[in-house]
């Protein structure tokens, strides 16, 4: 088994295929203390090793043919048949059986028949033993593993032949699982190792032993030892397999380059994906593909190394040709299943992600925006003007027109009054009460555009990007002085991986000499463009907090660190119970320490002060999700865990609280906890939203609801079709279900943008 990661925990898992050439090499594989692995060209290594010392038996012994002539008087049976079995001499050679058939002759001719008798049962019994072990050799690669057992089992009656049958017998059982057999031979053959000492190939056959009795290291040392120009090739292969034990894989590599063989490439390709040189892996792949060698292998690992690259279209295609070409076979080929990330729960994992996200995350700079971004009020100066128009109506007689102008006054002032109960809601948090107001207003007046813009924040508030989107467009095109509504349309947009008007931005920014708000709309303008780093930055402290928040990001984006360390500290003064503030101000001013002293000073600045809560009991997804994260970063999850299950005691009805507790139990690992909660949510809370669905799939996958996950999956799909997280980890579950079209469904939707998914991970099932 090999392991393949940064593929980030993938293992390629390697069947073992039978070869027909000795120079060729069986994939890597790791040796595991469970599970020894088999070398299926040990057979025919050793069978023509054997030949090859009968060869050279035949040349010594046709230089000795006329001295033997000359002394035939004095030959004596014990030494020819010791000489027999010393050189194992091939019997099936004429020229070597006519030799022998000489010897025995002249001594049955002299008189010594019983010593000839014994010489022509010894030779008839070697040669039924070689050809015992030829058979075996033969019917093993032909896959008749029970009469290859029967054919070793003969010819390890000879003594010459007692190593090679047992190691043999060991590898037949282990084809067959029977470990308790293939340990027994696997311990015969050790036991008979000796007596292949003084032989060149000792050190090869000690590594063979070494490697299947699981001693990978001693294996090592004596392949390394091993000198003779016999077997190199082989020699090479199965060092490529200690060294992928070792996790060395370039070394392993290096000894399988040696073999320049095509039928390595595929394995050379595992490799290159443990080193998470995916390119190159890729690149060997293809080759292996092109040489016609392994198709189905190699293209089922080109699709891994495809999804881990992110490109999810070229994956698509590698597992449609699959399922096209081996409708039978496809799916028994490295078998995925979708984990959880290991950065979600890993303090220093989660640092890391932390430091490289927070403002550069779109998801994060947008929330953050969203986060601090004001609600608009009424217009006081319109409702005045109507209301005097209709009290002038009155002074000169027109009651028809006054009463209308006076209704109007009416209507509007009735309406403000119900957005100001939902402002209220919103200076306490209270996002989800304030929604349903703004909700309800709307149904009665369904072309106010404050109301769309209002109601259009809090859903982008909530992480309902695809209402605020909905709301946001309607607002604009309501007002079009509403010159922020733009800018939030587009960040939705590109939350929801969509195309945005650039028309509209772009009027804002030529108009930006005639508007109030320009500094704000410059600002807004080049969060549009993160690669943009030519941004005028001001620390001034005479500012709003939305303000601060803008120039704080953008400080941030180019670098400046003394402007974002002078706006942290002011966003914090303003707001100093705030747990956004406060993370933010954490982070400048320990962003260079240890993850120790890190986690120290999260406790003392979230735990131990008194911070104002209401987000994680009322209110914005965004503060609620990073506060649980950063307390996750310190590993002390189980704080807020402990913090929000009180609150839940009292407060069950609160949809916010409901959201927080779930959300805690994901990062404490109560998977089964999260899935119940995400389920009243759903159910009870009506909370449908495609962000909602997605934690609730991800509870599901780690409580192993798979099932569970892949149809809240494709309900957040439903709702937005261009979410990739949700897109990847429905095309992963589909593969692990082995529906390779549904998987490449999936994976065509993403395309090749080297996505990455926050949450997930493919992996290769153990």
């Amino acid at each position: 088994m090999a392991k393949i990661e940064e593929l980030d925990d993938l293992e390629f898992i390697d069947d073992n295929d039978e070869l027909e050439e000795i120079s060729e090499l069986q994939d890597s594989e790791k040796i595991t203390p469970s599970n020894p692995k088999k070398s299926s060209n040990l057979l025919v290594i050793i069978i023509t090793f054997v030949i090859f010392l009968l060869t050279m038996a035949l040349i010594v012994l046709l230089l000795q043919d006329d001295e033997l002539q000359e002394q035939q008087e004095d030959i004596n049976a014990s030494t020819i048949i010791k000489n027999i079995q010393k050189n194992k001499i091939e019997l099936k050679d004429s020229s070597k059986l006519g030799i022998l058939t000489t010897k025995a002759q002249k001594l049955y001719n002299s008189g010594k028949k019983a010593e000839a008798l014994e010489i022509y049962k010894d030779i008839a019994f070697f040669h039924n033993s070689l050809s015992q072990f030829n058979l075996g050799v033969a019917n093993f690669k032909d896959n008749n593993t029970t009469l290859a057992i029967k054919n070793f089992e003969k010819s390890f009656l000879l003594d010459d032949l007692k190593f090679e049958s047992s190691l043999n017998l060991a590898l037949c059982y282990k084809k067959l699982k029977d470990e308790k057999k293939f340990n027994q031979y696997l311990n015969i053959a050790d036991e008979h190792l000796l007596l292949k000492l003084n032989t060149p190939l000792f050190d090869y056959y000690l590594a063979l032993v070494q490697y299947y009795k699981d001693m990978p290291i001693s294996a090592l040392s004596a392949m390394k030892k091993y000198n003779q120009k016999y077997f190199e090739k082989n020699k090479n292969r199965i060092l490529a397999k200690i060294y992928t034990y070792t996790k060395d894989y370039q070394s392993s590599i290096d000894s399988l380059s040696k073999n320049k063989d095509s039928s390595n490439y595929y394995t050379i390709g595992l490799q290159y994906a443990n080193l998470g040189k995916y390119e190159l892996a890729a690149k060997y792949f293809n080759n292996s593909i092109g040489a016609n060698k392994k198709e189905l292998k190699s293209y089922s690992a080109l699709a891994l190394v495809q999804n881990k690259m992110g490109l999810y279209e070229d994956c698509a295609a590698s597992l449609r040709y699959l399922i096209d070409k081996y409708p039978l076979k496809a799916a028994d080929t490295f078998p995925v299943v979708l984990k959880i990330k290991p950065s979600l729960h890993d303090p220093l994992l989660a640092q890391k992600e932390f430091k490289n996200s927070l403002f550069n995350n779109a998801l994060n700079r947008f929330a953050l925006i969203f986060y601090f971004a004001p609600y608009k009020l009424f217009d006081t100066k319109q409702s005045s003007t109507i209301i005097e128009k209709g009290a002038k109506e009155i002074y000169i007689d027109d009651i028809k027109s006054a009463f209308s102008y006076l209704n109007q006054g009416e209507a509007i002032s009735n309406i403000n009054s119900k957005i100001i109960d939902g402002l209220k809601l919103l200076f306490e948090h209270k996002v989800y009460e304030a929604n349903r107001v703004f909700k309800n207003l709307l149904i009665k007046y369904p072309n106010h555009s404050i109301l769309h813009y209002n109601l259009a924040l809090t859903y982008a508030n909530i992480y309902d990007f695809q209402n605020a989107y909905k709301h946001f467009s309607k607002s604009y095109a309501l007002d079009t002085h509403n010159n922020i509504a733009p800018y939030f349309k587009a960040y939705t947009a590109i939350l929801l991986n969509k195309e945005y008007d650039e028309e509209e931005t772009n009027l804002q920014i030529q108009n930006i000499g005639d508007v109030e708000n320009s500094g704000q709309i410059y600002l807004l303008h080049k969060m549009l463009t993160p690669s943009d780093t030519s941004i005028n930055v001001s620390d001034s402290h005479n500012k709003n907090t939305f303000d601060i928040i803008l120039n704080l990001i953008a400080a941030n984006r180019i670098g400046d660190f003394i402007a974002y360390k002078k706006l942290s500290k002011t966003l914090k003064t303003n707001l100093p119970k705030d747990i956004v503030s406060n993370i933010i101000y954490l982070d400048q001013h320990n962003q260079n320490k240890n993850i120790k002293d890190y986690a120290r000073a999260i406790q003392q600045s979230l735990i131990y002060n008194s911070l104002d809560i209401s987000p994680l009991l009322y209110g914005e997804s965004f503060a609620r999700e990073l506060y649980i994260k950063t307390l996750s970063m310190a590993g002390i999850s189980r704080i807020s865990k402990e913090k929000l299950e009180n609150e839940y005691a009292e407060h069950k009805d609160q949809t916010a609280l409901l959201q927080s507790l779930a959300y805690s139990y994901i990062y404490t690992k109560e998977y089964e906890k999260a899935y119940k909660l995400y389920n009243i949510l759903i159910d009870t809370h009506n909370q449908k939203d495609p962000h909602t669905l997605f934690l609730a799939a991800l509870a599901s996958i780690g409580a192993n609801h798979h099932a569970n996950a892949i149809a809240l999956l494709e309900l957040t799909n439903l709702e937005n079709k261009k979410e990739y997280e949700s897109r990847f980890a429905l095309g992963v579950l589909y593969q692990e279900a082995k529906n390779f079209e549904g998987a490449a469904i999936q994976y065509a939707h993403i395309g090749n943008n080297e996505f990455k998914s926050k949450y997930f991970q493919l992996e290769l099932k153990k």
